[in-house]
């Protein structure tokens, strides 16, 4: 909170915050927002489309900056964060009708840098509302489905990066995909009461 929040009148903030977004097409990225709505605090959604299957894959790697409270309504006061947060991929698969796919989704790397390939440290698989884990080893995928791949290693929303994905399904065989990623950055402005 910043000093506007001695003030029992409140003030505006502007904040910005920074997030990875794909280097692709326009029509294959999409912001998506989270859970509380605002523009500032989504992160950017990649939809790739292969001969067997689409996918979706999301980087939420979304961190506040800066934020900007205007004491009286004129007088900036700025406040600067840099917290970065660890590399958290979503993946949704979306399989062509009653054609299954098998997929290791231990094969998507996180490129922090040219020569270095981190793997996933955890995955999830969303059941029935839940999260569960997901052990090593190739996955069939017979419906649509949502994987968290979690990496213990932070991932900058303000330095590029690649995400490798190997083995998605396709007719003649698998591929591999490299996904570059730049910075983007969101704003949002709202209202800070003092509490």
């Amino acid at each position: 909170m910043l000093a506007c929040g001695f003030f029992s009148s409140g003030c505006l903030v502007v904040s910005s915050n920074h997030v990875s977004k794909p280097v692709a097409a326009r029509e294959t990225v999409e912001l998506r927002h989270d859970k509380n709505g605002h523009d500032s605090t989504g992160w950017y959604s990649h939809h790739v489309h292969t001969a067997d299957a689409d996918f979706d894959v999301a980087v939420q790697n979304n961190a506040e900056r800066l934020q900007i409270g205007f004491l009286f309504w004129v007088i900036p006061v700025p406040f600067t964060k840099s917290a970065t947060p660890d590399a958290v991929v979503e993946l949704n698969l979306q399989p062509n009708e009653g054609s299954p796919i098998a997929i290791d989704p231990w094969n998507v790397e996180y490129h922090p840098v040219e020569d270095l390939a981190i793997s996933p440290a955890k995955i999830w698989r969303k059941e029935e509302g839940a999260w569960k884990p997901v052990p090593r080893g190739r996955l069939s995928v017979s419906k649509p489905e949502s994987l968290r791949l979690e990496y213990n290693a932070p991932c900058n929303p303000d330095l590029p990066f690649t995400l490798i994905i190997a083995g998605i399904p396709a007719s003649e065989h698998p591929k591999i995909i490299a996904i570059n990623y730049a910075r983007a950055k969101l704003f949002h402005t709202g209202f800070r009461l003092p509490y």
